[in-house]
This record gives C-alpha cells, sequence and structure tokens, in this order.
C-alpha cells in the first residue's frame, strides 16, 4: 500500500508539472493500468486492483484518458503472455495497442 501512495503521488507531481508546461492544453496523455500475470494469487490481483484503481482515478484530469489493460488480459493470459507467463507476446502487445487506440488522439474535454 505505501508503494501504490507514492506512486500515486509521482504520477501526481508528474501530470501537474506537464499541465504547467502547456496552458494551452494542446495535449494529451494515454495511460494505462496494469494486467495481473498472476491471477491464481489473490493478493497479487488484490494489489493490481488496488494500483489501478488509483490510475483510473487520473482519467478524471484534463486531456488524460486510461486504457483499461486489465479487463483485456482476464482470463486471456495464456493467450497474450510470453512463456514465461509473465511479460505480453505479439498477441498482447498489439491487444495493448488497440486498447490505447481506441482512446483517440484528440485531448479530453474535461
Amino acid at each position: 500500500s505505501q508503494a501504490i501512495k507514492q506512486a500515486g503521488n509521482n504520477y501526481s507531481k508528474i501530470l501537474e508539472r506537464i499541465h504547467e508546461l502547456d496552458k494551452q492544453d494542446k495535449y494529451i496523455i494515454r495511460l494505462t493500468n496494469l494486467f495481473n500475470p498472476f491471477p491464481e494469487m489473490s493478493i497479487a490481483d488484490e494489489g493490481i486492483k488496488a494500483f489501478n484503481s488509483l490510475i483510473n482515478g487520473f482519467g478524471r484530469e484534463m486531456n488524460v484518458k486510461v486504457a483499461d489493460i486489465y479487463s483485456v488480459f482476464k482470463g486471456n493470459e495464456k493467450a497474450l503472455l510470453s512463456k514465461g507467463g509473465v511479460h505480453p507476446n505479439g498477441k498482447g502487445y498489439y491487444q495493448m495497442a488497440l486498447a490505447l487506440s481506441r482512446l483517440g488522439y484528440s485531448p479530453s474535454e474535461r
């Protein structure tokens, strides 16, 4: 929980700085939440869900959208992860790219 809190502080500072640098708001920020490569480990899923809740909250900020990678991989781990079972394979990276592409390339209306 401490690492998630620190990550939230770091993300907040980064986004705040970006907002300060571009006063015209002509930029986009795309984030992804995390997938769980260890679905059989409930503690891993709990931590990832907590982190994703934090990341998803940043999607409410101006020009920020979050791709839901967790849902893409959930139940599809064997098809989307490499042989080691931790990192995405080509199909997994393709699905991640699709999820990001679906968010669009225009600043949000928030």
